[in-house]
């Protein structure tokens, strides 16, 4: 629980934010639902085990530093699988109303399980098409989903419009095509997340 805690101050804080004790606890719980339950079911991949704090937990809550100037309202994760990186933002911001979106019913239904276990009432989660998706929100977040330039497409229309998107790149050299002119690329440095990580925040000025 301490190392775990550590892990998380380390990348909150890094994202301008800060976690209490409920909010650790409520990570530990999930952290342990992805172990027993995501993974059997095939919700992430069956070696992410030892992974589950740095790649996932800590890698979801690095995307809160797009928002270090201030907290949505209404935020999206799109493409959420079992809930990353949407469920931990959720646990970290719970005066934000979110909505888990996913094409994939028995993804959704994983995370539905996993929003009941975890009780945190902020999240909603809808087995639908991006691309038909209507509602509008201030934030949406994608990790791993698909590329940058396809995915700004996609969701251009759910984002209100002086919303923001921020896209996890891979840490396989996709950030090298990104420019400023698509917005602005934050490095995670190495101490705060094991090899690092980089997130494509873009505004409304830049689409």
């Amino acid at each position: 629980m301490e190392q775990a805690r550590a892990q998380v101050e380390k990348v909150v804080g890094w994202a301008g934010a800060v976690v209490d004790d409920h909010q650790v606890g409520l990570l530990t719980t999930y952290a342990h639902w992805l172990r027993q339950e995501a993974i059997p079911a095939g919700g992430i991949g069956p070696d992410e085990g030892p992974r589950i704090w740095d790649r996932h937990i800590c890698d979801s809550l690095a995307f809160a530093i797009g928002w270090s100037d201030g907290l949505p309202e209404t935020a999206a994760d799109v493409g959420t699988g079992v809930g990353l990186p949407g469920i931990p933002l959720a646990i970290l911001w719970p005066e934000t109303h979110w909505s888990l979106i996913d094409r994939s019913r028995r993804r959704i239904e994983l995370a539905r399980r996993a929003i009941r276990i975890l009780d945190i009432p902020n999240v909603r989660g809808y087995a639908d098409d991006i691309t038909k998706h209507r509602a509008k929100y201030e934030a949406v977040v994608a990790r791993g989903v698909q590329s940058p330039h396809k995915l700004v497409g996609d969701v251009g229309h759910m984002i209100s419009p002086d919303g923001r998107l921020a896209i996890g790149l891979t840490r396989h050299g996709e950030s090298e095509k990104w420019t400023e002119s698509w917005g602005r690329i934050m490095d995670v440095p190495g101490e705060v997340l094991d090899g690092g990580g980089k997130i494509l925040i873009i505004d409304s000025r830049d689409r």
